[in-house]
């Protein structure tokens, strides 16, 4: 197979280059890989989408979190209707960390960091919500006290009753982080622990690696559920084999149009107005229609 002509591009988050190399790259006929968030601003999304429509070329959001473990296994179990009429869906993804997060402005804060791959996960399985409402802080009080290290971000959506809660904080000390708190009249879903990639790849592992994306059974989430005479079970379900090569062979299927793209521009695009619906919803203390 010929080798596929594509821009890997990762940059800080400075808004007033943002968008530059992005478009350069885009304009002269390249595939293009973004770091998340993409950009932002949705308008800037749409501007880049556009520019990649018109090309004929493949924008291809690098939200790897998508190909986490636990996350594919809380897909799997919906998409399976072991966790239907979902009543609360919280998502979580706390650490204790000294970053900084920059100045007020742009894409400073921890929303458009952790928070986006959160928001995109939760797009990918729920859709564009129907209102927003959030609460920022800055729960470390270092830096700036208007840039957030932490959030709460409530969503709600126009057919689907359940209530969507994502959270995370640089604060957290805890030995146990929890993860997914999803539950229905009959069924739920717990799980403690982050997806194992980063440290598997820190400690020198490599995706090829035998083991690598796999989650000890002592980290797998608890899964409970009422049978129809109203008898609780509950089980340790295991976690699915996280892979974020798996993302980028899904990028390459989608360029020699094998597959499409698992994780698109559209659903970013959809991301950034879910921040930038927090933000205003944080600023006013009201809830944001989308």
């Amino acid at each position: 197979m010929a080798p596929l002509r594509a821009a890997v591009l990762g940059t800080g988050f400075s808004a007033s280059i943002f968008q530059i190399p992005f478009i350069k790259a885009l304009q002269a006929g390249k595939h293009v890989i973004l770091e998340k968030p993409i950009v932002t601003t949705a308008a800037e999304a749409r501007d880049l989408i556009d520019i990649a429509k018109a090309k004929g070329v493949t924008l291809a959001p690098y939200h790897n979190r998508r190909f986490d473990g636990d996350f594919l296994t809380v897909e799997k179990l919906i998409k399976e209707n072991k966790l239907s009429d979902l009543s609360d869906f919280e998502s979580r993804y706390d650490v204790s960390a000294n970053w900084g997060l920059g100045e007020p402005g742009g894409s400073a804060g921890i929303l458009y960091g952790l928070g986006s791959h959160l928001i995109d996960q939760t797009v990918a399985l729920f859709g564009k919500p129907s209102s927003v409402y959030a609460i920022l802080a800055n729960g470390r009080r270092v830096g700036h006290p208007d840039v957030d290290d932490s959030y709460i971000v409530h969503l709600r959506y126009p057919d689907n009753p359940v209530i969507v809660t994502l959270r995370s904080a640089l604060h957290s000390t805890t030995t146990k982080q929890i993860r997914y708190i999803v539950r229905g009249p009959k069924s739920s879903y717990v799980k403690y622990g982050l997806d194992v990639q980063e440290p598997q790849a820190i400690g020198g592992q490599g995706p090829l690696s035998p083991g690598f994306g796999e989650e000890p059974e002592s980290s797998w989430g608890e899964y409970a559920y009422l049978d129809q005479s109203g008898k609780r079970h509950a089980e340790s379900i295991r976690t699915e084999t996280g892979s974020y090569l798996g993302y980028y062979r899904n990028v390459a299927e989608a360029i020699t149009g094998k597959s499409t793209l698992v994780v698109t521009a559209e659903q970013a695009e959809v991301g950034i107005q879910i921040i930038e619906a927090a933000k205003k919803s944080h600023e006013t203390d009201t809830v944001v229609k989308l």
